[in-house]
């Protein structure tokens, strides 16, 4: 089984990405090795949202998704060859922390089942299509045997298999959401489990 990993709660309004001063978010989206490094810098917009940083696994923001010293070591431990981590500077004013890493997955493939989901083709690129989906299904594994990738049909969706799942829920990693289905029409199909 593979699964969508996310946060229980909503992180996105807790950091702003200095897209200026820092590298270009989309290259953690193409899923290869990047050839240029460059800072990663992420502003708190509030001073006490810095000390609530260290209750997360996994901060969604605007730039490069951010994984915790925990979560990169289960990844790391599981996957060791299939993501990239770069030490993320986290600020606000003159106050800084530690211990994030934006997540630079290696590879990028398809991971929706496309006929047990529901969608609408919004280009008329057939080459290329790109899709709304009101009702998202993922595939029963990760083309390849890979364990960790971007998802093909969404690019800033991290896509995990069980073993790392099952590390993470050992290991007693609070606060992340591991679906593998996803409903964002009216109804209530979504199969999602948290820590």
């Amino acid at each position: 089984m593979i699964y969508s990993i996310s946060t229980v709660k909503n992180t996105h309004n807790l950091l702003i990405y200095d897209h200026a001063k820092s590298m270009d978010y989309r290259l953690f989206q193409i899923g290869s090795k990047l050839q240029a490094r460059g800072p990663l810098i992420y502003n708190a917009r509030k001073e006490s949202y810095l000390q609530q940083m260290h209750k997360y696994h996994m901060i969604e923001s605007t730039g490069p998704t951010l994984f915790s010293e925990k979560l990169r070591n289960v990844v790391e431990a599981v996957a060791p060859n299939e993501a990239e981590f770069f030490p993320a500077d986290i600020v606000c004013k003159e106050n800084k922390i530690e211990g994030f890493y934006a997540i630079n997955p290696l590879c990028r493939f398809d991971c929706v089942d496309m006929s047990k989901s529901e969608h609408e083709q919004i280009n008329f690129d057939k080459n290329n299509p790109q899709y709304t989906f009101y009702y998202e299904v993922l595939l029963d594994e990760i083309p390849y045997g890979s364990k960790l990738v971007i998802c093909n049909e969404f690019g800033r969706q991290i896509v995990i298999d069980r073993t790392i799942k099952d590390e993470c829920v050992s290991r007693g990693l609070k606060g992340l959401r591991f679906c593998r289905s996803i409903d964002t029409a009216q109804g209530d199909r979504s199969e999602c489990e948290t820590t």
